[in-house]
């Protein structure tokens, strides 16, 4: 169809990962940060599911082995109900080598740091049909989203 134009940018936080954890305690803390683990690896691969994988499964179940950091902090958010209150969360710095190193030995695909920090699907309808905007399109529709 039609090619289009994206440039990368850096995600300077893509290690770092903040989770809600019961509390201070070492168990709280393993479960959470195992939990961290998942959303980093969805977050580096891209996955929005991760494969049974023996691998995997180890990891998570020793997530500490992967970061190098952590620390708790509070939190303002809103509950189920609408209301302001206080979470506890806990924020884990994964260390980036070790988390290479496990998503090779898992065999899973990697998602590079370098992203377009917007992604978008621009589709025109008109009387001729439907189709794909790309950037370099002369339209003046693709004009116009360029410009702003």
């Amino acid at each position: 169809m039609a090619a289009s134009l994206a440039y990368g940018e850096t995600v300077p936080w893509l290690y770092d990962v903040e989770v809600p954890v019961t509390d201070q305690g070492l168990e709280a803390r393993k479960e959470a940060s195992g939990t961290a683990l998942v959303q980093l690896l969805t977050r580096l691969t891209g996955l929005t599911e991760m494969p049974e994988n023996e691998v995997v499964a180890e990891a998570i179940e020793n997530p500490d082995r992967y970061y190098n950091g952590f620390r708790f902090v509070e939190r303002e958010v809103t509950d189920e109900l609408g209301e302001i209150v206080e979470e506890l969360r806990l924020r884990v710095q994964f260390e980036r080598n070790a988390v290479l190193r496990l998503l090779k030995a898992a065999a899973l695909p990697i998602w590079r740091a370098d992203r377009p920090r917007v992604v978008a699907w621009v589709a025109e309808e008109s009387e001729a049909g439907r189709r794909v905007i790309g950037a370099e399109d002369p339209s003046e529709l693709a004009v116009s989203l360029a410009e702003r």
